[in-house]
């Protein structure tokens, strides 16, 4: 039996839970040997969701997020003063001073790593200044305690960068420690080759590979028939349009595209929430917002799924058409064969639709006016059928792609 630790989960973010149940459930059916534990943001979340064994990140920003004032001060001072503590422990481990079977509670996260055979940083979007310094350093700080404790690790499919403003030079050196240290690397996007290029950062030893979450089990949905009234699903990003426009920008812009969705395409709109929404943060208020600027309408509707992938994917299936903005609800799309609208914030976005066939449907969110964006929806309407068909030839080869994650760690789970 082998043993593996997912490093770095962030329980939040429905894209980051999906994209763990991919993995997850990947890894048991291709390495069946496997035993898989999670360091999670939130173990008891991962743990009630899923049923996987879990244990906390080593330094966890979530107490001070949901604080605030000296509270959250406090909160901070804590874990750099944990982290230190925890450094001084895995040294006297390495040292065989300490023994980590006997280790509980924060410090659990040190015995499952000293048991595990691979730790695996998951895909998505870790190491790159679009994350607050906090969200950066606690990815960077996992593999930081691998190097002292002299565990290996892998970094699967990734994006990486950009990286800019006053944190770029010391998260550049932390992305580099990482990827310097790491056993394997691969990376999802092209854009991540070229961003690592430019900043001097060698790729000679990286795979390409792609989204783990194209790997999500097939569930089981009841497909809605085509219906003259077409329902669009629309998802949003509350925080990234600040880098390109103004809040109010955003809101009207959004606001407009709607309008014309439920005017001139005669199409009902659903609004997906793609952030845990019981702490009153992520993009629940956002989309509130936004429902208040249309004035208040029958034909727009807010859903607010729980955090399980599953159903968020069903939800996803029973739509005619996705504009999408969070790069995990593009995935959803391409994944379930939804003709999807994607409007990127990041070169990822592009790359993912182009893999597919869809460049031509993917739009930047620099610059982004709702008569542009509603101009390519009413073609992709037109399209519907033929994209579905498109979509259909282009999962196989972008699923088999993705596999090469879960070959590289039954490699180097084979090399023990």
């Amino acid at each position: 039996m082998s043993k593996i630790l997912i490093m770095q989960h962030y329980s939040r973010n429905k894209g980051n839970v999906s994209l763990l149940y991919a993995l997850v459930e990947s890894i048991k059916a291709h390495i069946p040997r496997a035993q898989v534990v999670v360091s999670s943001f939130d173990p008891a979340q991962t743990e009630k969701l899923f049923g996987y064994d879990s244990c906390e990140w080593p330094f966890n920003t979530r107490r001070a997020v949901n604080a605030r004032g000296v509270r959250r001060v406090l909160w901070v001072a804590g874990e750099i003063l944990l982290a230190a503590v925890q450094v001084a422990t895995a040294l006297l481990v390495r040292m065989r001073l300490l023994n980590p079977a006997r280790l509980s509670g924060r410090f659990a996260v040190i015995r499952e790593m000293c048991s595990a055979d691979l730790m695996v940083s998951p895909g998505g979007h870790l190491f790159t200044t679009l994350n607050r310094p906090g969200q950066f350093f606690a990815h960077f700080f996992h593999c930081l305690m691998c190097v002292l404790l002299k565990r290996r690790y892998a970094v699967i499919a990734q994006t990486i960068g950009p990286f800019s403003g006053r944190f770029r030079i010391p998260d550049l050196m932390m992305t580099r420690f990482v990827l310097k240290h790491a056993a394997y690397t691969s990376f999802r996007d092209e854009g991540t080759f070229e961003t690592l290029k430019k900043h001097g950062i060698h790729t000679d030893k990286a795979a390409a590979t792609n989204e783990i979450v194209f790997l999500f089990p097939e569930p089981s949905v009841r497909r809605r028939g085509e219906a003259d009234r077409p329902v669009v699903g629309v998802t949003i990003h509350h925080i990234y349009y600040k880098r390109w426009m103004s809040k109010e920008r955003y809101l009207a812009e959004m606001a407009d595209l709607i309008g014309r969705i439920t005017g001139e395409l005669g199409g009902r709109v659903r609004l997906i929430s793609m952030e845990d929404n019981t702490t009153g943060r992520g993009d629940m208020p956002f989309i509130r917002e936004l429902v208040a600027a249309l004035g208040g309408t029958d034909e727009v509707e807010i859903v607010d799924t729980s955090m399980d992938p599953r159903e968020l994917l069903a939800v996803v299936a029973d739509l005619d058409m996705l504009v999408a903005t969070k790069t995990h609800s593009v995935v959803y799309g391409l994944r379930m064969k939804v003709p999807t609208l994607a409007i990127a914030y990041d070169q990822k976005t592009h790359d993912f639709m182009g893999r597919f066939g869809q460049s031509r449907y993917s739009i930047a969110l620099d610059g982004l006016t709702a008569e542009g964006a509603f101009a390519r929806l009413q073609e992709l309407a037109g399209r519907r059928q033929r994209v579905r068909e498109e979509l259909v030839r282009g999962l196989e080869a972008v699923a088999e792609q993705a596999m090469e994650s879960i070959r590289a760690i039954e490699r180097l789970l084979g090399d023990n």
